[in-house]
């Protein structure tokens, strides 16, 4: 009923743009909303996805190994945790005993969600904690806290 009072005394070309373009309006709406919809379906799963990884997670990076020749630097290796997604890091430090007499060997092991080594992009750490700036951009709490030494690349 519309579109004949819109039509109304116009020659059939025109008429028939008119209708066009009420129809590509409509259309135009139609695929707007469903966007919006796939938007929101997508940050929907998009968190639901961060929360099955934990909501607070934990992420060690290696930065060189100290300085050339030096034999009291920390050894470390990297492994995959017999938890699923969890690496676990090794530091091995050879300290003086309590004599002062010899040197032993002492390991501390800790578990992460990741470990990165020393050869790691900041590319690569930005895919990985990158996913809670797009959730702080989708209107979620986030909170991203980086604790080092001065000058080691926090930022």
């Amino acid at each position: 009923e519309n579109a004949r009072s819109i039509t109304y005394g116009l020659s059939s070309e025109a008429a028939a743009v008119v209708l066009q373009t009420e129809e590509n309006k409509r259309r135009r709406a139609r695929i707007k909303e469903e966007a919006m919809k796939q938007e929101l379906d997508r940050r929907a799963a998009f968190n639901e996805y961060e929360d099955e990884k934990g909501t607070i997670r934990v992420y060690a990076r290696i930065k060189g190994g100290g300085k050339p020749g030096d034999a009291n630097a920390a050894k470390y290796t990297i492994a995959p945790s017999s938890e699923i997604e969890r690496h676990e890091l090794t530091l091995t430090q050879t300290r003086l005993n309590a004599t002062s007499t010899g040197t032993r060997d002492q390991a501390s092991t800790f578990t992460y969600d990741r470990v990165f080594g020393p050869a790691t992009t900041q590319e690569e750490v930005f895919a990985e904690v990158g996913t809670l700036v797009d959730s702080a951009v989708d209107g979620y709490k986030a909170c991203a806290f980086a604790y080092g030494q001065t000058g080691s690349g926090k930022t």
